[in-house]
């Protein structure tokens, strides 16, 4: 979890400037590229924590962890509740890792950067959008 954390305090600046951009063309966050390829190096431990017989008290870790980023005791966050944050903090921690979770138990067969923008997709557009549904 460490360097998740790291990872995460170190992309904050990249993943705000990319969303003020409003750019057509949205590209995968770098830190959700990232990611991605931690879970691949360490697939068999994450398998393990994520899969049907994993941990749930490494979820709620995990949860707590994107809840702590996001909002927190943190002067870095970002978000700005339009909605209360534990609901927001709870939907975006599950979703993660309900497309983590089929990513390894599906084999990883996408690649990190593939992962990545579809994930970046349904985050930054909706899932709405990511099935067809809205433009």
């Amino acid at each position: 979890m460490l360097d998740l954390s790291r990872l995460t305090k170190e992309s904050y600046p990249s993943v705000i400037s990319a969303l003020e951009t409003d750019s057509e063309t949205l590209m995968p966050f770098t830190f959700t590229i990232s990611f991605f390829e931690y879970l691949n190096i360490n697939s068999g431990f994450m398998k393990a924590v994520l899969g049907p017989n994993g941990d749930l008290t490494f979820q709620t870790r995990l949860k707590e962890f994107m809840w702590e980023t996001l909002y927190g005791n943190n002067p870095n966050a970002f978000l700005k509740e339009v909605v209360p944050g534990q609901y927001l903090a709870a939907y975006i921690g599950s979703a993660i890792i309900g497309v983590f979770q089929q990513w390894l138990e599906s084999g990883t067969k996408e690649s990190p950067l593939e992962m990545a923008r579809i994930l970046t997709t349904i985050s930054v557009n909706g899932p709405f959008f990511a099935a067809g549904l809205k433009k």
